[in-house]
């Protein structure tokens, strides 16, 4: 199994603030040299007059309208960070349309906000913070379809996104947007049999294979933490896609020697309501609380019965 790099990095493809910061360095700069040659003596004509003062009018608008999309994509961040979930952390945002059905069916522009727990399917029309979300779990499948001509010189693929409830999404994504989006597409939004993300919330006890290291290492500055678990045949494995490659080579817990008790509802504040939590001890003395959506906090649940862990009674798993 690839092991997913240790700290995601957010694609630069797709977002316009650092382009627009750059156009608006360079418009700044064509200002300055324009002042700068109206200002040093020279055997100057009218026609270089007029052309330094189109120059500084074309320059400052550029400018302007840089400064406008920087206010706006900061004003976009800060009201996505306000919506972040506890442990939540941001994978890559990248610039798309959103294809709606039908022949006559138009192209909406949308900003994808991919995190390590969802999907945020940002519409250019409504509130930056009020974007749908649609959890790792609801996705069914994801694949691209087909590279097709945008214009004369921009090409796009098409991506179709289907959904659990039946729904479908088609988005369409400049290639080279698409082609960032490929990794962390393949990454986190297509199922895999026997690996799940959820967020860890309690880790308790000493690690079963390595009693010297405490279990609660798992966690980031003792927060709930998103993890990659593995189902295996034999045992559960846990992996912190956030920690460094070697630290969580330990955290791996057989099957035969653990307890799962029945999945309750989610206690933890800012992670939703509607999530499950499910409570696995090993050997006794050592426990984990993962919490997620209800469909992955399930099969976990099953998985681990089928495997061979014992069920744990209510009265042991809320203590």
């Amino acid at each position: 199994m690839n092991r997913p790099s240790a700290e995601p990095r957010a694609s630069r493809s797709g977002e316009v603030l650092h382009t627009a910061l750059a156009f608006g360095a360079t418009s700044l700069l064509l200002v300055l040299l324009a002042i700068g040659s109206l200002t040093v003596p020279h055997a100057g004509s009218p026609r270089r007059t007029a052309f330094a003062v189109g120059a500084i009018i074309l320059a400052a608008v550029g400018l302007a309208v840089s400064i406008g999309i920087v206010l706006d994509a900061f004003s976009r961040r800060r009201a996505l960070r306000g919506s972040m979930r506890r442990g939540e952390r941001l994978v890559g945002t990248f610039s798309a349309e959103s294809l709606r059905p039908g022949p006559q069916g138009r192209a909406a522009p949308v900003t994808l906000v991919l995190t390590d727990q969802r999907l945020l399917i940002q519409h250019k029309d409504e509130p930056p913070d009020r974007p749908r979300s649609i959890e790792h779990a609801e996705i069914a499948g994801i694949e691209p379809l087909d590279t097709v001509v945008c214009s004369r010189l921009r090409r796009c693929v098409l991506q179709r996104m289907r959904l659990g409830d039946g729904e479908e999404i088609q988005l369409r994504l400049p290639a080279s947007v698409g082609l960032d989006f490929a990794d962390p597409r393949d990454r986190y939004l297509r199922p895999r049999e026997r690996q799940l993300r959820v967020v860890v919330t309690e880790a308790h006890g000493p690690t079963p294979s390595r009693p010297t290291q405490p279990l609660s290492t798992l966690l980031m500055d003792d927060s709930p933490t998103v993890c990659l678990i593995e189902l295996g045949e034999h045992y559960l494995r846990v992996i912190g896609e956030h920690s460094s490659p070697m630290a969580d080579l330990f955290f791996y817990f057989h099957w035969r020697h653990m307890r799962v008790a029945e999945p309750r509802s989610n206690e933890t504040p800012g992670l939703p309501q509607a999530w499950l939590q499910l409570t696995l001890v090993s050997h006794e003395n050592s426990s984990l609380v993962i919490t997620g959506p209800p469909a992955s906090i399930r099969r976990v649940h099953q998985w681990a019965l089928k495997a061979g862990a014992q069920p744990l009674p209510e009265a042991d798993a809320g203590d």
